[in-house]
């Protein structure tokens, strides 16, 4: 089902005034984060609107806060709060971090999702044009990721950051993401731009299919598949429906 949330900038004295409030807290906070999902601590009667869509909760940030640590944290305020979204959607998802290792698994999930780039195409446009893009894939969780848009929005870019990354990880080097957490990868599989094979008789559609059974027949737990607009090379409709 779909979901939604509600996030809020606000001041300093409206924080305090919801800490104290609700948390019995007298202090300003840099985000606040109440949940509307009962099996994270929500009021059990809360009663969702007859949409079908699922609403998490509510985020709120103080944002002289956030520009207060921003210039502590010598980053811009942007990334100050790219960082505490991140940070009230984990509250809403039941994250917390009242006690030390949860504190730990927290932290290491806003680490995951931080700012990956592909640095040739940054390099072109320079780091002024380039928007950073999050990213989290887990096999436990989250092994999947269908990314949707209009053209020239990015997509494909983005796709091959995420390979691009894995790679210069898995070889030791630096990576172009202000933070991150790469396992082991065994494989990398790309099914990416369309070509027809003239002197093996596959049409655009044929070739297709067949780098795409070879992945599927090959890959493992620990591989990374790549797919960019499968089924492309055929019909509207059917490719759709391979897709």
């Amino acid at each position: 089902p779909p979901y939604e949330m509600s996030l809020v900038f606000t001041d300093s004295e409206t924080v305090q005034r919801l800490n104290r409030d609700y948390r019995g807290v007298d202090e300003s906070t840099d985000v606040l984060a109440f949940y509307m999902l009962p099996q994270h601590g929500a009021d059990a009667d809360f009663v969702s609107p007859p949409d079908d869509i699922t609403h998490l909760g509510e985020v709120i940030i103080s944002y002289p806060k956030t520009e207060e640590q921003a210039k502590e944290q010598g980053h811009s305020t942007e990334q100050e709060l790219t960082l505490l979204i991140i940070h009230g959607i984990l509250h809403l998802l039941g994250y917390d971090h009242e006690k030390p290792e949860e504190e730990a698994k927290m932290k290491a999930r806003e680490k995951e999702l931080l700012e990956g780039r592909h640095p040739m195409v940054e390099r072109s446009l320079g780091s002024d044009n380039f928007i950073p893009n999050d990213t989290y894939l887990c096999n436990s969780d989250s092994q999947l990721i269908i990314l949707t848009g209009p053209n020239m929005s990015g997509k494909s870019t983005y796709l091959k950051q995420v390979a691009l990354t894995v790679l210069l990880a898995q070889i030791g080097s630096f990576v172009p993401a202000r933070s991150a957490r790469i396992s082991i990868i065994d494989r990398i599989f790309t099914r990416i731009g369309a070509q027809e094979d003239l002197a093996a008789g596959q049409s655009t559609f044929m070739v297709e299919m067949t780098e795409t059974a070879n992945i599927l027949h090959n890959a493992t737990p620990r591989s990374l598949l790549i797919l960019d607009e499968i089924g492309r090379g055929t019909s509207t409709y059917d490719g759709l429906s391979i897709a």
